[in-house]
């Protein structure tokens, strides 16, 4: 007699590695869009694998930061963590034109400082990151509201993203403008710079092979 539950149990088996160790690293390593689109998410292509942190910096008008935010944040201690979440890419030299005007805070600092939570935290989720700082958009507009009137908010995001699979000795990156309006709640977005850095373990690597 043919055991069906343990047929089953061998078929189910068969299907979990199939998917998760044949065919969700096949379609990530072709592009991690596709499987964060029909595959169960961004988490499944960029989760604890080197080379797929994603991670975002804000660079806030230091004139107008809300005290919510200000208080106890150090601009330059927050550009040195950034490595931290994004495969160790030095980000100095792209947010220094903004420094004199912008004050650098991690997405995840000021999503701390207001209070904002969220079980499934995930920066490389989009949508989730463009609710936080639609949010953050906010309470900006509120602030200029109470302060000088109401008018579009503007912040200044950095995004890194993942590494390509084919050429991972690099990091790209996008700095956008964010442009927020009380009127439409809607978030506009102009592209300010985009590129590519080089990651510290294809400098590592050079220098061992040399």
């Amino acid at each position: 007699a043919v055991d069906v539950s343990t047929g089953l149990q061998h078929f189910g088996s068969l299907a979990y590695v199939g998917v998760l160790g044949v065919i969700v690293p096949l379609v990530g390593t072709y592009s991690t869009t596709v499987l964060g689109r029909f595959l169960g998410g961004y988490r499944m292509a960029n989760f604890h694998f080197a080379g797929n942190e994603m991670h975002t910096l804000l660079l806030l008008p230091t004139a107008q930061l809300l005290p919510d935010i200000a208080e106890g944040i150090d601009g330059e201690s927050e550009v040195m963590a950034f490595p931290w979440g994004a495969d160790g890419m030095d980000v100095r030299a792209i947010v220094r034109p903004w420094l004199k005007t912008h004050t650098p805070v991690r997405l995840g600092t000021v999503i701390s400082k207001l209070e904002i939570l969220n079980t499934k935290w995930d920066e490389s989720l989009v949508s989730i990151r463009d609710a936080y700082l639609r949010i953050i958009c906010e309470e900006y507009f509120k602030a200029s509201a109470r302060e000088e009137g109401s008018g579009p908010v503007s912040l200044v995001v950095l995004t890194a993203r993942t590494v390509p699979f084919w050429c991972g000795e690099r990091k790209p990156f996008d700095v956008i403008r964010v442009t927020c309006t009380a009127k439409d709640g809607e978030m506009r977005e102009k592209l300010l710079r985009e590129g590519t850095v080089p990651l510290p373990w294809a400098d590592l690597y050079k220098t061992l092979v040399d």
